[in-house]
């Protein structure tokens, strides 16, 4: 990214939307960065995150490799070390190399080339996605693996072999098996799909769990996709390795698959770091249908828009384009369909349209992917549409819907979840600390604000400010968080930084708050002031909220010595109070 100096900081382009004018800013003194633009901000950490799509684990990974610092965090997690990650992603790396070569030179693959050829894939497209064969042999990976230093243990633990079942050794994993590696975003091989050329059960088989690969939240192609994710702000979810390897052949490079499982919370995590749109192309038949229906709900706990493709009848999104073209493919994306109204068309042919009956089924399928959407703002509109599709009385459909959820309600919790957990919780953090280019009204929450931009801008005064006011006494969850995390760093030695306080919180949405306090070039001279200033009010809040209290216990109190008590500690409290006004 090309920068140019202005004043402290440098300025360029912002990477993360399209702009003329340079709004993205780096400030080495405070290491953060921040676009004035489209207000994407933090560290090098979340630079990484937001840029090349990363994890915060991967981003600590990735930036310790370029520093040459050793990072065993995965250790802890899963008993295996950095140096057994890199082992299995160096064996995956062969294996890929290996399956390819045995595609293009086997004595027994022209075959297989042929059958590649009949599927409709060009020889370009299947060196782009190093598409392979693993040879009909016990031993064919492994016996070349060992020749090129890898050892069966390290084989094993990335899934390319396994342990025979009676005596020593080990054999092959994949045979005579179509191979597809699968890359994560960094363009590194985590792991295989493969599929049976000779008609053995299962059809695919991929790699198994391994230290660098779960199929429940990766998604093949995904390192084809990014950049063309980046920018249309969308990707296509289809079903099948073929019909994400012709889709990029026919030009539709942000389409992406799942490893044949179902969507899962984990895979729309991944899927809002590429895109805020999301379409859903799968099989033109009712098991796809089936399998879109099942998948749904979860996009309604997201904040993902959705939309649900529909194929012409038995075709499979591959035999659209060669079939059709890539026009007919298009015309079905652009005719994709709203959640809502995908839902109504499903349950209007499930049951029918026209009577009164048939008309209430309908309304009662809806309600439940109503009361499965836990934004309230988009379950509103949501209704609103419903109510206008179906021509029912809006209240009474509002009202329809409280009962459902009353009675969901009802029901008996799973004993694992406590209050406040599953999909519906908060984000930690609570509410948010400041609505863009605004201060919230809550003049509690904005004098902590105002102590925290003071403290990221003179943390010399973090001693003073502790002695002033307790942690308790900041007035939300955020702000204490923030505020916690500042005095510990102060407690441990270390230096106390805007960069430094995103660091620690990583992923938390907070970070991103800790970078706008930071970003408000706040000026030194004028932190006793506001330190001050911002101190007393939290102090008055908290007395107003102690004079309360007493006043509450006094009407309950029915023990005379503790109202007389009471009412002292109350007329001092006021006392205090008024010395701070």
């Amino acid at each position: 990214m090309p920068l140019k100096r202005s004043g402290a900081s440098f300025k360029g382009l912002c990477p993360f939307h399209n702009e003329k004018t340079p709004s993205f800013h780096v400030n080495p003194a405070r290491q953060i960065f921040h676009c004035f633009g489209c207000h994407k901000g933090g560290d090098v950490f979340s630079f990484l995150v937001e840029h090349d799509k990363v994890t915060f684990p991967e981003a600590l990974r990735i930036l310790g490799e370029r520093a040459g610092i050793r990072l065993d965090y995965e250790s802890s997690q899963n008993g295996v070390g950095s140096g057994q990650r890199a082992a299995v992603l160096k064996a995956n790396a062969f294996a890929a190399d290996f399956y390819h070569r045995s595609w293009l030179e086997g004595a027994h693959s022209a075959g297989v080339r042929a059958y590649v050829e009949k599927r409709g894939i060009s020889a370009g497209t299947a060196a782009q996605f190093k598409i392979g064969y693993a040879p009909e042999a016990w031993e064919a990976l492994l016996g070349n693996a060992r020749r090129a230093g890898i050892d069966d243990k390290t084989l094993e633990l990335a899934g390319l072999v396994s342990p025979r079942s009676e005596g020593h050794g080990h054999y092959d994993r994949f045979r005579n098996r179509l191979m597809f590696p699968i890359w994560d975003g960094r363009n590194e091989v985590i792991g295989f799909g493969a599929r049976t050329l000779d008609g053995r059960e299962p059809k695919y088989l991929n790699s198994p769990e391994t230290p660098v690969f779960s199929k429940g939240r990766c998604l093949y192609g995904l390192n084809f996709a990014r950049s063309a994710a980046a920018k249309t702000n969308a990707l296509a979810i289809v079903e099948g390795y073929t019909d994400v390897v012709v889709a990029h052949q026919f030009g539709f490079a942000n389409v992406v698959a799942t490893l044949g499982t179902a969507l899962t919370e984990e895979h729309l995590r991944v899927l809002r770091r590429y895109g805020e749109r999301v379409y859903v192309v799968y099989d033109g038949d009712a098991a796809g249908e089936k399998a879109a229906d099942r998948s749904l709900d979860l996009f309604l706990r997201e904040n993902v828009e959705l939309r649900v493709v529909t194929l012409p009848a038995g075709l499979d999104p591959d035999e659209v384009l060669l079939q059709r073209g890539a026009e007919a493919f298009q015309a079905c994306l652009d005719a994709a369909k709203e959640l809502f109204d995908y839902r109504l068309d499903v349950a209007v042919r499930r049951f029918g349209a026209g009577s009164l009956a048939t008309q209430a089924q309908v309304i009662d399928e809806i309600l439940g992917s109503l009361l499965a959407t836990t934004n309230p703002v988009r379950r509103d509109l949501s209704v609103m549409h419903v109510a206008g599709a179906l021509r029912v009385d809006e209240k009474t459909l509002r009202l329809r819907l409280r009962e459902r959820s009353a009675a969901r309600a009802a029901l008996p919790r799973p004993a694992s979840a406590a209050p406040g957990t599953g999909a519906s919780a908060p984000a930690s953090g609570g509410a948010p600390l400041r609505a863009s280019g605004a201060r919230l009204r809550d003049p509690a929450i904005e004098a902590a604000e105002w102590l925290i931009e003071a403290l990221l801008a003179a943390p010399e005064a973090i001693p003073m400010v502790r002695e002033r006011v307790p942690l308790e006494d900041f007035p939300d969850d955020g702000t204490r968080r923030i505020a916690g995390t500042i005095f510990d760093l102060a407690d441990s030695g270390h230096e106390v930084t805007a960069a430094a306080v995103t660091t620690i919180l990583g992923d938390d949405p907070l970070a991103r708050r800790v970078i706008e306090l930071a970003d408000q070039e706040f000026p030194r001279e004028r932190a006793a002031t506001r330190i001050d200033e911002s101190a007393r009010t939290l102090e008055i809040v908290r007395l107003k909220a102690q004079a309360a209290e007493h006043k509450r216990r006094m009407i309950v109190s029915t023990d005379p010595e503790e109202k007389t008590r009471l009412a002292m500690e109350l007329e001092s409290i006021r006392k205090a109070q008024h010395e701070k006004l």
